[in-house]
């Protein structure tokens, strides 16, 4: 029996900084023995199938080989499909979506700190919408990303926690990728 996950890097292919060849990636997954491999665009987006018992030590194990072998520090952060899953159902924000470009989903590392919550919480945004659930931050751009207040929000300094972003088409790209193998 195996799992299936997605692997996503923070912060890669991005500016011309830290470039990972998606070749290079799929090889690098399968070489610590996933199976099912495959990437999804330059972002840093992987679905691969793994034991259960190496879903949870995924992460850490991925972000060590990437060191290794493209020679900088890359964050990542693995969903199980039933995770995604659920992340996706749980979208307290999926009725005002428009333009699913203009929405984004957030993943946490860890689950944020309280105080951090709190305050975004709280803060009034205008029209862009923000809402945590669990590990999850789910934003509501509808002048897009850059033009909102999120585009200069250090998420990770105030939730206490990596955050990665992937607007809501990826995600339901992604999602589609782990149903499909």
């Amino acid at each position: 029996m195996t799992t299936r996950a997605v692997a996503l890097l923070r912060g890669i292919n991005v500016g011309g900084n830290k470039l990972v060849d998606m070749a290079r990636l799929r090889d690098l997954l399968t070489g610590l023995g996933y199976s099912n491999v495959r990437t999804y665009l330059q972002s840093g987006n992987a679905v691969f199938s793994c034991p259960p018992d190496q879903a949870d030590t995924a992460a850490s194990q991925l972000e060590d080989a990437i060191a290794g072998e493209f020679g900088f520090a890359c964050r990542v952060i693995v969903r199980t499909a039933p995770e995604l899953a659920a992340a996706i159902s749980a979208d307290p924000l999926l009725h005002l979506v428009e333009d699913p470009s203009r929405h984004v989903l957030g993943f946490l590392s860890d689950p944020p700190l309280a105080e951090g919550v709190a305050r975004l919480s709280d803060e009034d945004f205008g029209i862009d919408q923000l809402r945590i659930v669990d590990r999850h931050v789910y934003l509501w751009c509808p002048n897009g990303l850059m033009g909102s207040p999120f585009g200069k929000l250090n998420f990770d300094r105030v939730l206490g926690v990596a955050v990665t972003m992937r607007n809501w088409n990826t995600v339901s790209k992604l999602a589609g990728l782990l149903a499909a193998d």
